[in-house]
């Protein structure tokens, strides 16, 4: 019994500490980071959001792109400097060989305030809906 009132609190006051507001969360910024199946990327895409692809350059040489992603090798070591660079006013759509990189990437994308969504499964199930 007490052993379940202690957890009762210990998680009713977790649960009011993350419905507090600090001053930062009043700030009006967009950044959805979710995964998505190939299908929803390909819907995306269709309405101008844009692929980035993870890969390293032998992958892509051995198995090719998807046509109009921009490579950004995951492993390299201005990863996040071209990140940052990338617009603002784009919305992107990230992946990899099977997700695996593109997952972890999603956490720079929202260091830069970057929309993104990462494509599970990554280049190997978009390679098979073609």
């Amino acid at each position: 019994m007490i052993r379940t009132l202690t957890f009762s609190l210990v998680l009713m006051s977790t649960f009011t500490a993350c419905n507090q507001k600090s001053s930062s969360d009043t700030v009006a910024t967009k950044v959805i980071l979710q995964d998505i199946s190939v299908t929803e990327a390909a819907q995306l895409h269709s309405k101008g959001y844009v692929y980035i692809d993870l890969r390293t350059p032998r992958e892509i040489a051995n198995d090719g792109m998807i046509e109009s992603a921009i490579a950004i090798d995951y492993r390299s070591a201005d990863f996040e400097q071209q990140i940052s660079k990338l617009p603002k006013s784009d919305k992107y759509i990230a992946y990899c060989a099977s997700g695996g990189r593109s997952s972890m990437s999603l956490a720079t994308f929202s260091k830069y305030k970057l929309e993104a969504y990462n494509m599970l499964g990554g280049y190997r199930a978009w390679k098979k809906t073609k």
